[in-house]
């Protein structure tokens, strides 16, 4: 077996010998040799070790200190067969993590002295196969009053700086000699009153020869971009945005191809809707002269042409700022369905959803719907998308022919047998066999049509990817890859659609006295608080007063139990009345506890923290349906005092089985609103979340913010793998949005379609091993107790009971890992569609979009590195029945 393992020594001279705790980590291969090093004060040493055979040990560890405004950041590589590699920084913002390990430099010989980088220096001790040890120096910052020791100083005066430091700036990548070369020159003349600063970039071949930062008001800038590649030349888009106002954008595009004609085309004052199309359609460079787009907000003139295209550009001096409601631009006839049919049609009363997650109204079939307008709908809904998907359905098909045909060839002759003996067998097996034969031919048949239809269809799937359009498998046709996430939004607000409960405790005395006021100070709220406030300021009270924050407090245990008692009395109308009109003596008479479904799977999921990115789960939203129908159909039988002959048990088994064989279009309509508003919430959230980032452009605060939420997010409940959920789906749509810049075809883009379609069947394929596991541990309790438990004698039916609930307790981790991987399932679901609404809104230009996938790439990445430390152990049972404890107490409501 090979081992490598790294030993770092690290000495803290940073601002005082501030503490710095532990904040994310990503290990390409091996791991912490033993528990993670939580925090680094003057000294700490962080041991790292890995046992695989082939990969060694590679990875990024980085700490922050207690107000997130100093980071220090280790990468390394200690491979079976290269030289180990070892790079740190030491600052107030965190470099690109995944960049600094790509280009991680070699160690040096012992003794050959300090290297040393921003804000820190190393020197190696140990450089063994086996084992590397380094000695890592954190540096005060400049201007500190620490001072060093006197020989560290003498060292530090001499050593050489890390290699990795000249990759840290942007290198000059352009070729200084080449064979076939391809340039675009400007010079542009800023009129404005402000500077231009470079907000993104983008070249599809090609790259810069001379970057401008920035562009100073008055003044001329001289701008170079080449490319050297022999089939496709120079293509690219570049934009710079008001350095204090943030919203006057100059933009431009460009190419010049090894064939064909260039193209140019810029705008200053608002981008347009979709930079990206406008590199695709940019005109032609007629020759030379000035030219003056009208509503551009510039104008340039072509001074020379051919393999290096020359332009003076002037930005004018009068450009209007970015109206963000000014997009889209227009709705045309290609623009967004759901928005068209917002925009076009009024929603009625009871609007009734599309096959799709969005909430369009649209008009309900009447029951003597037209027998073509049902062909036609089958047809549609039926149509394979392209020859692969018509192959996929046909199998399907062929495959459903031939199992029906081998059903009816083995239950036709049993039937007649049992009726008419030996003679029946042989009618019944020619009649199967008959029957088989229809089944699987005319399965065949409908596999070769939809095979045929594929085939047919193959054409136009290609022409409808190219333009960008999505397949709809619901209702058979190409959409619009888009959607207008600020009127999905306001339509959301309209059409009220609201996840938190129905019931609401209203009183228009704002001044009304009650009886006992002493539950509503244990919560926080005032006695004429809504039952969705109270919910609200319950959760906030729950985080702060649970007793896992609070482990040095003795009385934190008592406290959170007197929290969740208040919240059982004003969490329900009825037991709220009466407590306001008699005080404390309404407590007394309690009746069966009722779980809130949505406050138990919002605690053992970490509570509110999370919610503003996950929403409102649908196994809490379908369990809710269902408590909420088990206690209807549970008064009624005590409202008739049991004239059904019934007994409650018999009448929630009876109610429970209903709802699981049985839905109704009603509430299948309700749910699909409350995920689309779950959705549409999420997105919003996320939107608003990334905005520090993508409209403030403040990089530095943004991630000192997010790594600090991750930190607390890793802390609450299931945080570590929430985390590492949010994180992974994140970053897979931002690498989408990225691979797609280069076209629908590529094969970055199918790879990345291929991952995600594998992790999204291995999600799967695991909630179902996991419930398959769940079935089994219930069968199990069965057979346990199952004897026993119909015993006449009370002893035996005691020890059944016993039995039967300490197989319930060993059984809890597959119960929470169950859960878990279900609610997994629906959370990525959801957060793909999530992440779609706000990488593919149109009602903001292109830019902004491209910032959002940056700013969420850079997100998830946080994300994941912060979750991959669980701090509970989840696979024991103890800790498993704890959780489970905690969560269900939170979430129980007495019903008066």
């Amino acid at each position: 077996m090979f081992t490598r393992r790294l030993s770092i020594s690290v000495e803290n001279y940073a601002l005082d010998s501030c503490t710095f705790q532990f904040a994310g980590e990503h290990f390409e291969s091996g791991g912490w040799q033993s528990n993670f090093l939580e925090k680094i004060g003057e000294h700490a040493t962080l041991e790292l070790e890995s046992k695989d055979w082939l990969a060694g040990l590679s990875g990024y560890v980085y700490f922050a200190n207690a107000d997130h405004t100093f980071f220090l950041t280790l990468a390394f590589s200690c491979p079976i067969t290269t030289a180990a590699c070892f790079t740190a920084r030491c600052g107030s913002c965190i470099p690109s993590c995944q960049d600094l390990l790509h280009r991680v430099p070699d160690l040096a010989r012992p003794g050959t002295g300090l290297r040393r980088e921003a804000g820190c220096a190393w020197e190696t001790h140990n450089l063994e196969d086996e084992h590397v040890m380094v000695r890592l120096i954190i540096l005060p910052p400049e201007g500190s009053t620490v001072s060093l020791p006197e020989e560290l100083g003498r060292r530090l005066a001499k050593a050489r700086w890390c290699r990795s430091t000249l990759t840290d700036k942007i290198p000059e990548t352009a070729p200084k000699v080449t064979l076939v070369e391809r340039k675009i020159v400007l010079e542009v003349d800023n009129r404005t009153e402000e500077n231009l600063v470079l907000d993104g970039d983008h070249f599809q071949s090609g790259c810069w020869n001379d970057k401008a930062t920035s562009l100073n008001s008055r003044t001329v800038t001289r701008l170079e971009f080449g490319s050297d590649e022999v089939l496709r030349g120079l293509s690219g888009l570049v934009w710079y945005v008001s350095e204090s106002s943030l919203d006057t954008y100059f933009s431009m595009v460009f190419s010049n191809p090894m064939a064909g004609g260039a193209t140019f085309n810029a705008w200053a004052g608002p981008p347009p809707a979709e930079l990206l199309q406008e590199l695709w359609n940019a005109p032609y460079v007629q020759g030379t002269g000035v030219q003056v787009p009208e509503g551009h907000g510039c104008a340039w003139n072509v001074l020379e042409e051919g393999a290096i295209i020359h332009i003076r550009l002037v930005v004018l001096e009068d450009v209007v700022a970015m109206d963000t409601m000014a997009y889209p631009p227009s709705l045309g006839q290609d623009a967004s369905s759901h928005a068209k049919k917002a925009a076009a049609t009024a929603a009625p009363e009871n609007p009734v959803l599309s096959n799709s997650t969005a909430l369009v109204p649209v008009q309900a079939e009447s029951e003597d719907s037209d027998v073509s307008s049902q062909v036609e709908k089958f047809l549609s809904t039926t149509r394979p998308r392209d020859f692969l998907d018509g192959l996929g359905s046909g199998l399907k098909l062929a495959g459903a022919g031939v199992i029906a045909g081998t059903a009816a060839l083995i239950a036709a002759p049993v039937v007649a047998a049992k009726e008419d003996g030996v003679s029946g067998f042989f009618t019944g097996l020619a009649t199967g066999v008959c029957g088989a034969l229809v089944s699987t031919i005319g399965g065949a048949a409908a596999a070769c049509t939809q095979v045929a239809r594929g085939v047919y269809n193959t054409p136009e799937a290609i022409m409808q990817a190219q333009a960008g359009k999505r397949w709809d498998s619901e209702i058979g046709l190409w959409v619009d890859d888009c959607c207008n996430l600020r009127d999905e939004a306001a339509q959301v607000a309209s059409l009220g659609v609201d996840e938190s409960d129905n019931e609401d405790f209203e009183d228009d005395d704002t001044g009304r006295k009650v009886a006992d006021t002493s539950l509503y100070d244990i919560i926080g709220v005032k006695p004429n608080a809504s039952t969705a406030e109270i919910k609200k300021q319950y959760y906030k009270a729950a985080l702060k007063l649970h007793p896992d924050k609070n482990q040095d407090d003795p009385e934190a245990s008592k406290k959170f139990q007197k929290l969740a008692q208040a919240y059982q009395v004003l969490s329900d109308p009825k037991l709220r009345e009466r407590y306001d009109t008699i005080g404390a003596e309404a407590m007394n008479d309690q009746a069966l506890p009722n779980i809130d479904p949505g406050l138990f799977f919002s605690m053992l999921f970490g509570a509110e923290q999370f919610e503003k990115y996950i929403g409102k789960l649908y196994l809490a939203m379908q369990t809710d349906h269902i408590a909420k129908d088990l206690q209807r159909d549970f008064d009624r039988h005590q409202a008739t005092q049991g004239q059904d002959g019934q007994p409650p048990r018999d009448v929630i088994g009876n109610s429970i089985e209903r709802e699981m064989r049985w839905s109704s279009d009603k509430k299948d309509l309700k749910m699909k609103r409350q995920q689309f508003a779950r959705e549409v919430t999420c997105a919003s959230e996320l939107v608003a979340r990334l905005d520090r980032f993508v409209i403030g452009r403040n990089q530095d605060g943004w991630t000192a913010s997010v790594l600090q939420e991750a930190q607390e997010l890793a802390r609450v409940s299931f945080g570590g793998r929430l985390l590492r959920t949010i994180g992974a789906a994140y970053g897979f749509a931002a690498e989408q949005f990225f691979t797609a810049m280069y076209g629908n075809f590529t094969l970055d883009g199918q790879l990345q379609s291929w991952k995600d379609s594998t992790h999204a069947a291995k999600v799967k394929v695991q909630a179902l091993t996991s419930v398959a596991r769940s079935a089994m541990a219930v069968k199990e309790m069965h057979d346990i107790a199952g004897p026993g438990m119909s015993s006449e004698d009370q002893g035996k039916r005691d020890e059944a009971a016993k039995q039967a609930l300490s197989s319930f307790e060993g059984s809890l981790p597959i119960f929470l890992q169950t859960i878990w991987d279900v609610s997994q399932m629906d959370i990525e679901n959801t957060l793909r569609k999530v992440c779609d609404k706000v990488l593919k809104d149109i009602s903001v230009p292109w830019q902004i979009r491209y910032r959002r996938a940056v700013a969420m790439q850079r997100l998830g990445q946080i994300f994941r590195d912060a979750g991959q430390v669980e701090l509970k152990d989840l696979s024991n049972s103890t800790v498993a029945k704890a959780q489970l404890e905690e969560a269900l107490y939170s979430a129980i409501r007495e019903k008066g």
